[in-house]
């Protein structure tokens, strides 16, 4: 929050998770480059109910809800980057998407304010999520259903058979 607030307002930034599906061209970015990679990366499931930090990759997402029986995340092993940026264009693989999950996000500005955000203060569509300018995701609350492990598993395993197979 102090190295935002740090920055003039003209500053242009460019926030980064993974840097999957992401080119930059020769001259690089004229701005401030935040990359999560090693950051935002606390994952945590009470019941139900879990908590993904920006920087966290789609596939652990989905690998550490099978392993705690909660059934909906599949597909994010499917998708080759962070929830940060799975929730900034509402990734999706394989029939499903990632807003569908969310009951609230966190955001933070450019002056370091952290709010909470529901889906409802968002304009969300098929790979694109409209929101507030100048904001950033942190992290997501998502709620998922319980099932089974080692269904969840076997799912997981062959949406990446099937990803290998159609995208090798």
């Amino acid at each position: 929050a102090v190295f935002l607030d740090s920055l003039p307002p003209q500053e242009p930034l460019l926030w980064l998770g993974l840097g999957s599906n992401l080119l930059i061209r020769d001259g690089g970015f004229p701005g401030t480059v935040i990359m999560l990679l090693g950051r935002l990366n606390s994952l945590s499931i009470e019941g139900d109910e879990v908590r993904v930090d920006a920087g966290v990759s789609c596939a652990k997402v989905a690998r550490e809800c099978a392993r705690a029986n909660l059934t909906g995340a599949a597909f994010l092993a499917g998708i080759p980057g962070t929830m940060g940026g799975a929730l900034a264009m509402n990734a999706g693989a394989f029939g499903g998407e990632t807003w569908p999950l969310v009951r609230s996000v966190e955001t933070v500005d450019r002056f370091g304010t952290v709010r909470r955000r529901t889906p409802d203060d968002f304009e969300i569509g098929y790979r694109e999520v409209r929101g507030f300018q100048g904001e950033w995701f942190l992290a997501a609350e998502l709620a998922l259903e319980p099932g089974d492990t080692a269904l969840g598993k076997a799912r997981i395993k062959s949406l990446l058979d099937r990803r290998s197979a159609t995208q090798p």
